[in-house]
C-alpha cells in the first residue's frame, strides 16, 4: 500500500478508544506545554507581527494571547508561532510535535465543536503520522539542511485535522496529499 494511502487510512479510521492510556497522559503534557509555551511567547515579535501581516478574518478559533477570533487555519499559524517563539516547545520525533499539532487541533476542534477527547485521539494521530514519516527516513534531517518540523509538521498536522473532521478513508488519503505538498 502506498504510503500517503496508508497514513491516510490510519487518520480515518483512528479513534480514541484506540489510545493505550499512556499515549493519552503523553498527549495531555503535549497540550499542557504548548500552551503555556504559546502564553509565554504570545507578546513576542514573531507572532505580533504574524497577526499584523495576516490580519486574519473573524472566525470561530481563538488567537489564545488576544482573546480575539479568526478562522482555524489562521489562528493555528498565529498561535504555533507564538508557540515556537521562545524555543521552550517540546521535542519529539527529531521535531516541535506539539507546538505544530496542538494549534492546528485546538483551532478546528474549536471550529467544529468537538470534545477534549476528539482532541486526543486527532493529536495522537498526527503524532504518530509525524512519528511513521520520520522512522522511515532514518537519517538526521538537520544534517541534510532540513528542519523537521517543517517537513513533517503539515503532514502530521493534516491528519489530525482529517482524523477531527472523521474524514472517510478517500478525503482523508487527498488531505495528506495536500499537506504533503505544503511541507
Amino acid at each position: 500500500m502506498p504510503l500517503t494511502e496508508e497514513l491516510g487510512r490510519f487518520a480515518a479510521t483512528h479513534s480514541f478508544a484506540h489510545i493505550p492510556q499512556e499515549a493519552v497522559e503523553i498527549a495531555r503534557t503535549g497540550f499542557i506545554d504548548t500552551i503555556a509555551t504559546m502564553i509565554a511567547g504570545a507578546q513576542d515579535d514573531a507572532p505580533q507581527i504574524l497577526r499584523k501581516a495576516l490580519s486574519p478574518a473573524a472566525g470561530d478559533a481563538t488567537l489564545y494571547f488576544t482573546g480575539e477570533r479568526s478562522t482555524a487555519p489562521e489562528a493555528a499559524w498565529i498561535n504555533a508561532t507564538a508557540g515556537h517563539a521562545l524555543d521552550y516547545d517540546d521535542v519529539g520525533c527529531r521535531g516541535h510535535v506539539s507546538t505544530v499539532l496542538v494549534p492546528a487541533v485546538l483551532a478546528e476542534a474549536e471550529t467544529l465543536n468537538l470534545s477534549g477527547r476528539d482532541m486526543l485521539a486527532a493529536y495522537v494521530a498526527g503524532y504518530e503520522t509525524w512519528a511513521e514519516l520520520s522512522r522511515r527516513d532514518p537519517g538526521h534531517h538537520h544534517v541534510k539542511g532540513w528542519h523537521p518540523t517543517g517537513i513533517f509538521g503539515a503532514i502530521g498536522a493534516g491528519a489530525a485535522c482529517a482524523a477531527l473532521r472523521r474524514l472517510d478513508p478517500a478525503r482523508a488519503i487527498s488531505a495528506i496529499a495536500l499537506s504533503a505538498s505544503q511541507a
